[in-house]
């Protein structure tokens, strides 16, 4: 992989690793220590990367304010693009236990949603925004 690294994560379940350069998400087998998929963000710069705990759905935070879910069963590109965020995303997270997901931005604002992931391959998964908390202050440098 040519450039840098940004963000890494593990597979839940199985010997594989998420790796974020800087606009793309390559996804290496341990075991077998090759490539196995490359993610296409259609991004400038990636800032973070989520795995749920199925395994099958990658969360995507990037600094031109979009948050991206990735379905590995359907494609290499986005399932969905949300551009909720005034300003650049720092994290897109997953929740370990409840089908909540969340990312937050320089904006000074968390956005949550509501990320319901089916077990059968027939039903798509769904992803409604919940809230939006504002609490922060954001200064300008």
């Amino acid at each position: 992989m040519k450039g840098e690294v940004g963000c890494t994560a593990f597979h839940p379940t199985k010997p594989f690793l998420f790796v974020c350069g800087r606009t793309d998400v390559r996804i290496y087998h341990l075991l077998k220590q090759g490539l196995i998929k490359r993610l296409i963000t259609h991004c400038k710069w990636i800032s973070s990367v989520d795995v749920h705990r199925i395994g099958d759905h990658v969360l995507v935070g990037t600094l031109d304010r979009r948050v991206l879910w990735f379905d590995l069963d359907l494609s290499s590109t986005p399932y969905k693009c949300l551009r909720y965020h005034k300003r650049a995303v720092r994290a897109a997270r997953f929740h370990p236990r409840y089908p909540l997901a969340c990312s937050a931005a320089d904006d000074g604002t968390v956005h949550v949603y509501h990320a319901t992931v089916y077990g059968d391959l027939v039903r798509n998964p769904l992803l409604v925004p919940v809230w939006v908390l504002r609490g922060h202050n954001v200064e300008r440098k």
